[in-house]
């Protein structure tokens, strides 16, 4: 198993290297955390140190500031349109899909986008899952390199 502070820090070299400092306020995960009555993973947090979303391996993140198409926006709309648990925060929408971190066991899930409303089953049929936010972010970065 990767650990966890080392990989983050040799993560943030990768990314920072690449594409700069591109942290999000620090007001961001206080707003989401309060807004969603949820705890956002540490991991999460210390990435956003780096890494506000946007573009990374082909994949369009949203925001994880609170303007525009936002983390908490989204997760908002998908409470409300399908009824998404309080446990899911809405990471991306990839074409045809739809991809989450589960902030009770920080796994992140991506699945079908016809399949979403499975998540509150955990019945996802082969959804792809990183056991941590961490673990999804550098197969992300191990993508863009």
């Amino acid at each position: 198993m990767m650990n966890v502070d080392k990989g983050l820090i040799d993560a943030r070299l990768r990314y920072e290297k690449l594409y700069g400092n591109e942290s999000c306020e620090e007001y961001a995960i206080d707003k989401i955390e309060e807004s969603l009555k949820i705890k956002l993973p540490d991991d999460f947090k210390l990435i956003s140190k780096f890494y506000s979303g946007g573009s990374l391996g082909g994949i369009s993140h949203y925001d994880i500031s609170s303007s525009g198409d936002s983390v908490l926006t989204e997760t908002l709309r998908l409470r409300e349109s399908i009824g998404l648990l309080h446990k899911y925060v809405v990471i991306a929408e990839p074409a045809s899909g739809l991809i989450v971190l589960n902030v009770d066991n920080n796994n992140v899930i991506w699945c079908d986008s016809t399949d979403a409303e499975n998540l509150n089953t955990d019945s996802c049929n082969n959804p792809d899952v990183w056991n941590s936010y961490a673990a999804f972010f550098v197969s992300l970065l191990d993508e863009e390199i």
